[in-house]
């Protein structure tokens, strides 16, 4: 519908997570430089945090897309499977095993012992090739301590003194607790880098929006300061609330026939999302 008005490829304001759209705000470009300063140093264990909607998913899918070829590179989105389940993943993100291998059961009967034999020797089949792994764990505030024990066994394998699989954890901000957890896995003693995203400021939420709107090739239509500050104000600067909420204006500056989105466009969009109340940040957009 207003794609088409305004002359976008595609939505501008979509929910999905899609690398092309990272935009590098102060605190997610300092984390994206920080991550991948630590990778290139084969740092094994690296933390993301932020709250719900800051664009965690989209920075770790950046990281992935920014790897070279000497990286042979795993996501995992939900680590709240059994551990034979993870262990299935990993396999697959990693090509030792097809999808249709795993939706037809063949792997039904490993053991876990054998799948985690098979994940080690392929670790160390990559320093040959000058190569080595990088995991990328989303939500990883989901992961039970004794999963997170299994992938810290998986970090540790090494070859000539090398990191052959790097770890990188996203996860919401209450993974500060889990960092002063005990136990042997306590994470705060083998994460070697820390990073926080935050939400936008004001002046970034009126480059994020241009920055959507230019990506995806809408030519003309643009968010007054009014509308900015409108958003700004609703969202807090969260990027999934932004986008949301972003989308509902077009829609109403679409139905108006009008390629500039005012401030009125923007609360008749907050009030049926129940944004309306100025700083009201309801998460459940954001999930």
């Amino acid at each position: 519908m207003y794609e088409d008005y305004y002359g976008f490829s595609e939505n501008p304001f979509g929910l999905t997570t899609d690398p092309k759209y990272h935009f590098r705000s102060a605190s997610h470009a300092s984390a994206f430089e920080l991550v991948q300063y630590a990778l290139g140093r084969r740092e094994g264990f690296v933390a993301i945090t932020g709250q719900i909607g800051t664009g965690k998913t989209t920075l770790c899918r950046a990281i992935l897309e920014r790897a070279d070829r000497t990286v042979v590179a795993a996501l995992v989105l939900d680590p709240l499977v059994s551990d034979e389940e993870l262990l299935r993943v990993i396999l697959q993100q990693f090509g030792l095993v097809s999808r249709d291998q795993v939706r037809r059961g063949q792997l039904a009967s490993a053991t876990k012992a054998a799948m985690i034999d098979t994940i080690r020797a392929f670790l160390l089949s990559l320093q040959p090739l000058g190569a080595h792994a990088l995991l990328v764990i989303d939500d990883a505030q989901d992961l039970p301590p004794a999963r997170l024990a299994q992938i810290r066994a998986l970090s540790s394998v090494e070859g000539q003194n090398e990191t052959l699989l790097q770890v990188v954890l996203a996860s919401r901000t209450n993974l500060r607790d889990a960092l002063s957890g005990s136990g042997r896995t306590r994470p705060h003693r083998f994460i070697s880098t820390r990073c926080e995203l935050k939400p936008l400021s004001r002046d970034e939420t009126s480059a994020y929006i241009s920055h959507r709107l230019a990506v995806a090739g809408g030519a003309g239509v643009s968010f007054s300061r009014g509308a900015v500050a409108a958003v700004h104000g609703c969202t807090l600067g969260v990027p999934r609330l932004v986008n949301a909420l972003c989308g509902r204006s077009l829609f109403n500056a679409y139905e108006d026939r009008t390629n500039r989105v005012l401030s009125c466009h923007v609360d008749g969009a907050a009030e049926s999302l129940d944004l309306a109340r100025p700083g009201r940040l309801l998460l459940a957009w954001a999930r």
